[in-house]
């Protein structure tokens, strides 16, 4: 092993991962809600058996009809509530999938945007700790609003400096485009 190099600067302490607990807590809640819709807990309407009170003013309605029409089968009423209940619950899972694959789908942009942020404020460090007339060719060779990102994360001197030590083509460039992300997000 080597000793630690002295001259070289300490970097700062890595920023803490994000915390993905609160995304899997709601889809957890999610998931309970529905199984306990699956299993009568929650009433859901018209998925529901009858109330007694229902059941009972329907038989003393049926007493004093004529039986005209046959007795509906309790088997076949449990197995229609049954595939109902089947159906609602296969749609609320499809709904939940698809809500999960979005909630995947920007949990993923949102790790691209960090992680290309973090890369920016590193690109940026090495350009600030250059000597401004080195820095100012090598920004120079970026496009415009490459070169506007870097010099946006930089110190308002190190910016001056490299600007002093560019092209007045290559600098106005650059300085337009800062200004332009500036008034198109309302920070001016």
């Amino acid at each position: 092993m080597t000793a630690p190099d002295k001259t070289r600067p300490k970097s700062k302490p890595p920023k803490p991962k994000r915390d993905k607990r609160p995304f899997f807590l709601i889809l957890l809640a999610l998931l309970l809600v529905a199984a306990a819709a699956v299993v009568n807990y929650v009433p859901i309407p018209g998925l529901t058996a009858p109330s007694k009170n229902a059941a009972a003013a329907t038989d003393t309605s049926a007493k004093t009809k004529a039986p005209e029409t046959p007795a509906k089968d309790p088997q076949a009423e449990r197995e229609l509530a049954l595939t109902k209940k089947e159906a609602d619950l296969a749609n609320r899972e499809a709904v939940l999938k698809e809500k999960e694959t979005k909630a995947n789908a920007l949990l993923k942009e949102l790790t691209v945007q960090q992680s290309d942020a973090e890369t920016a404020r590193r690109i940026s460090g090495i350009y600030g700790a250059m000597p401004p007339g080195k820095a100012a060719p090598l920004l120079a060779t970026f496009d415009a609003a490459t070169a506007a990102q870097i010099i946006r994360l930089l110190s308002e001197d190190q910016a001056a400096a490299i600007f002093a030590a560019m092209a007045p083509n290559d600098a106005s460039a650059i300085m337009k485009e800062l200004l332009k992300h500036k008034t198109t997000t309302g920070n001016g």
